[in-house]
């Protein structure tokens, strides 16, 4: 898919330890503008770009109807997972493990190899899979 990329993983279940490739989500910035100005950037896993802007549009109070909107285009420019942001508060509070229910983001592993964070994904009783930092 053109939204994955593969990671090795250690996973660990019943105390026991396994490394495999796994599939990892990619995070994108998506930049969201109004009248050629830019309004918003946030972060996504590329797809279903124009329904997002829409969606963020209606949720912020900016329309009431898409009927508000007299034209959209996507235009390429430089989202339940463990993504980078929940990386980047542990590092910016000096947190050296982040465990999470779901999966972690391509830029969340990224950050968190760069940062010497410990990132645990798909946490379910005794079985886990460490992105990084397994030294630890």
């Amino acid at each position: 898919m053109a939204g994955d990329t593969t990671t090795t993983v250690e996973t660990m279940e019943n105390r026991l330890s396994s490394s495999r490739s796994d599939l990892l989500a990619v995070d994108e910035p998506l930049q969201i503008c109004r009248n050629g100005s830019p309004l918003s950037m946030t972060m996504r896993t590329p797809g279903s770009d124009l329904g997002l802007a829409v969606g963020f549009l209606s949720t912020e109070a900016i329309i009431k109807d898409v009927s508000q909107i007299p034209s959209m285009r996507a235009e390429p420019s430089v989202s339940s997972r463990a993504g980078f942001e929940l990386v980047q508060n542990s590092v910016m509070a000096a947190i050296p493990v982040l465990a999470a229910v779901g999966a972690p983001s391509s830029l969340a592993v990224e950050m968190a190899k760069r940062f010497g964070i410990t990132l645990v994904g798909f946490l379910c009783g005794r079985r886990f899979n460490v992105y990084s930092g397994n030294w630890r």
